[in-house]
């Protein structure tokens, strides 16, 4: 123990206090990079970032200098746990400050962070079957005033229930959540056992920066949570029920990530959320043409980063509103989607005819500017850092916008029901794409040929030809030099047959027929 008490004393002081708060989880403990750094920032430990950073990038930063110095240990893909001495000289260093009960009060006045585990103390006491999910014993032992042990901790910063909380059913109210809880708590993560009156009066939770609701049967979220103006991380992920936020969640004006299930795009559905001015995470915006939907509302969210895919727009009317969307000032996007209509991927090819037949090329090429900021020389910042771009029709292509993508590594044209091949100066436009790696072609059901300078893109290392029926036959000219794997699936025999002949010459070229 002395010698890790010396490494900890080592450490920097922003340091020795974020490893001293993962006493908060009990020994043993499995926790993912996302939940640690999300619990640091709720409590202050992270400090304000530079110009290009988040608070996000900040905490990672921290979590793999304390890997570095074997403070964690990674146990799994995503998963870290600290070593069993290293948490016990985190309970050595934290002085009281961190406490655990299986829900037995009082606790002392000390304690500014607690872990609250009531599932042991129940089996122990044989009031429930780890597969019992009545919860009616439990619901009859643990009273309401059992809680109001807690309103005597003057400085607690987070309140947090085990995971295992969630053997009981949604309907037993095991968990109170009481208003006149103290004030000052940050962080508070319930387990799945609350209903919707108890969670409004977290309104009074004035300085909440995280609220974690996993696991529960909420259909929807009270009006209380859209008064959480310091709010900054909600977390919902596997709340199957709860399938849109209320509108006045727009008003969180500090607030950066909602997580959810996967293909759970709820923020698309409010309104106004132009107003979140601190949101860094916007997977999906649908233009529609009702007040609160428009393309502006992209204007204001300068802090965007990773994917934004930006649907319907069709129901742009006209350049000069397109061009409040301002995403050449969105310097942090790696990987934009741009479609003209919703879910275009899947419509029909009779749909996709009709929203392109109203578009000329060069209308198109126009539009797509001004969308995109009429200045090409101001997308030099946003082009140090887009890589990854998803369109919905080659004229894309006719766009002046390819020669100031030269970061862009990865193009997918993804259901193009109208082009049947490439113009030239269309693969000009490719070859201005000077880092490009990945190209692919996917449900363009009419394409009839692949590029025939594609052996130019000298760069090309994967070439992808998804659905594409009508494709025959790979270019004359053969492949770039640089190409490793080429992958095709669903497509015409004959490909795969001309395909697999060049496979076989071919000892660098991986083909992937799926």
């Amino acid at each position: 123990m002395p010698v890790l008490l010396l490494s900890y004393q080592h450490l920097p002081l922003s340091l020795q206090r974020c490893f001293t708060y993962c006493t908060i989880f009990p020994r043993g403990y499995k926790f993912t990079e996302q939940e640690l750094i999300f619990a640091w920032m709720a409590q202050g430990l992270v400090p304000t970032p530079g110009e290009d950073q988040t608070l996000e990038d900040v905490g990672k930063e921290y979590l793999n200098e304390l890997l570095s110095c074997s403070f964690f240990h990674i146990i799994e893909s995503g998963h870290y746990m600290i070593p069993g001495l290293l948490h016990d000289l985190a309970q050595l260093v934290a002085e009281g400050e961190f406490q655990a009960t299986n829900g037995k009060f009082p606790i002392s006045v000390e304690a500014c962070h607690l872990y609250i585990s009531y599932s042991d103390h129940a089996r122990d006491m044989g009031l429930c079957h780890p597969l019992d999910c009545s919860g009616i014993q439990m619901k009859r032992r643990i009273q309401k005033n059992s809680w109001a042990g807690l309103l005597h901790l003057k400085n607690l910063r987070t309140i947090m229930f085990s995971a295992s909380s969630s053997i009981w059913s949604p309907g037993s109210e095991v968990v109170f959540v009481q208003s006149n809880w103290p004030s000052t708590i940050r962080l508070l993560s319930l387990p799945c056992t609350f209903r919707k009156e108890q969670l409004a009066a977290v309104s009074s939770f004035i300085h909440l920066r995280y609220l974690d609701l996993r696991w529960s049967r909420l259909e929807e979220l009270p009006e209380a949570v859209c008064k959480l103006y310091l709010l900054q991380v909600l977390n919902i992920k596997h709340c199957p029920c709860l399938l849109h936020l209320p509108p006045r969640i727009a008003n969180l004006l500090n607030f950066e990530h909602l997580i959810a299930d996967e293909g759970k795009h709820l923020l698309t559905g409010v309104p106004c959320v132009g107003n979140m001015t601190s949101l860094l995470l916007l997977d999906k915006f649908c233009v529609r043409k009702t007040r609160g939907f428009d393309i502006g509302q992209l204007k204001r969210l300068r802090n965007l980063r990773g994917l934004l895919k930006v649907q319907n727009l069709k129901n742009v009317d006209g350049n000069e509103e397109a061009a409040k969307a301002r995403l050449s000032d969105k310097r942090h996007l790696t990987e934009l989607w741009l479609s003209w209509s919703a879910g275009s991927c899947v419509q029909e090819p009779s749909e996709q005819y009709h929203v392109l037949e109203v578009t000329n090329a060069s209308s198109f090429a126009e539009a797509w500017s001004e969308l995109l900021g009429s200045r090409y020389a101001e997308w030099g910042q946003v082009t140090t850092s887009l890589e990854s771009l998803t369109v919905d029709s080659t004229l894309f292509l006719n766009s002046p916008l390819c020669a100031v993508l030269t970061s862009l590594k990865k193009l997918t044209i993804h259901s193009d029901f109208r082009v049947t091949s490439l113009s030239r100066q269309q693969v000009q436009a490719l070859l201005l794409l000077t880092s490009l790696q990945d190209l692919g072609f996917i449900q363009c059901c009419n394409l009839h040929s692949l590029p025939s300078e594609l052996h130019k893109i000298y760069t090309l290392k994967q070439l992808e030809i998804d659905s594409c029926p009508c494709v025959e036959s790979l270019p004359n000219n053969g492949l770039p030099e640089k190409l490793e794997k080429l992958i095709i699936r669903g497509c015409n025999r004959r490909l795969y047959t001309g395909a697999s002949m060049m496979g076989s010459t071919s000892t660098k070229v991986q083909l992937v027929d799926r």
